[in-house]
């Protein structure tokens, strides 16, 4: 009796721990594709800041760390142009205060 009870619990942690497993590949996942979407850059700010990318940041792979600090920094220097500047605040990228700055 005592080894179908063990049998029972093992079975039973094993059906728990495949759940706890399940579930922390499922949350690792939403993380991964949180972290992917975080850093995309949608169609309208690649077409708008082409030209902006190629002025200030050309050693840059598009869609590095590296290339969004460059952009930044030419955003803070007010080099963005005006066509950039809007797509960036439309995709909600930068907050529409910083076209009110440059006017």
């Amino acid at each position: 009796m005592k080894r179908t009870h063990s049998f029972i619990a093992c079975q039973s942690l094993g059906v728990r721990g495949s759940m706890l497993m399940l579930a922390a590949s499922v949350a690792v996942a939403a993380m991964v594709i949180a972290s992917i979407s975080a850093h995309a850059v949608s169609q309208r700010v690649k077409n708008a800041c082409k030209n902006d990318y190629y002025r200030h940041c050309p050693s840059h792979a598009i869609g590095s760390p590296q290339l969004r600090t460059c952009m930044t920094q030419a955003g803070k220097r007010k080099q963005l142009s005006r066509r950039c500047l809007r797509a960036l605040i439309d995709t909600g990228e930068v907050p529409r205060k910083y076209l009110k700055r440059r006017l």
